[in-house]
């Protein structure tokens, strides 16, 4: 379902500012970023609208990037990264709309390059490429489905 009001498009515009101020000046934001992390996570799967839930997921690795612009301890960085990931993943398991999972998904891989090495587990790194072989097979069988569908 896609709603487009004008309360969702003002909510959408100011998620797109703050993406700009988290690219921007990182350094600043990242003294509140346990409030513009609680507020993104929960807008990661918000039903109403696309564009919110992509906008959500995109911010998430610029709280990263502030972090690390900050020189906080790899622990640190690395519980932020494991908390934005598990919100995507399970995000990505509800989501219905292709562009929103491609989002989510690129969202989830640059979260995990700015955490650098150390991250995941040996197994949490297989469950992840399995998980991604899913993604692409249920894809594949989505688009035979559809090309077999009658014009």
């Amino acid at each position: 379902m896609q709603v487009v009001t004008d309360e969702i498009e003002e909510k959408d515009v100011a998620l797109q500012m703050l993406s700009v101020f988290i690219d921007e000046v990182p350094d600043k934001i990242f003294d509140h970023v346990e409030q513009l992390s609680a507020l993104l996570l929960s807008l990661t799967t918000f039903n109403a609208n696309d564009s919110i839930r992509q906008n959500s997921a995109q911010s998430l690795p610029g709280l990263m990037k502030a972090g690390k612009a900050r020189n906080i301890p790899t622990e640190q960085l690395h519980q932020m990264a494991k908390t934005f990931n598990d919100n995507l993943y399970n995000a990505m398991k509800h989501e219905l709309d292709t562009d929103t999972m491609i989002v989510q998904v690129q969202s989830f891989k640059d979260v995990i390059d700015c955490a650098g090495s150390g991250l995941m587990s040996a197994e949490q790194v297989a469950h992840l490429g399995e998980k991604s072989i899913d993604i692409v097979t249920k894809s594949l069988e989505r688009i035979s489905q559809n090309n077999a569908l009658p014009n």
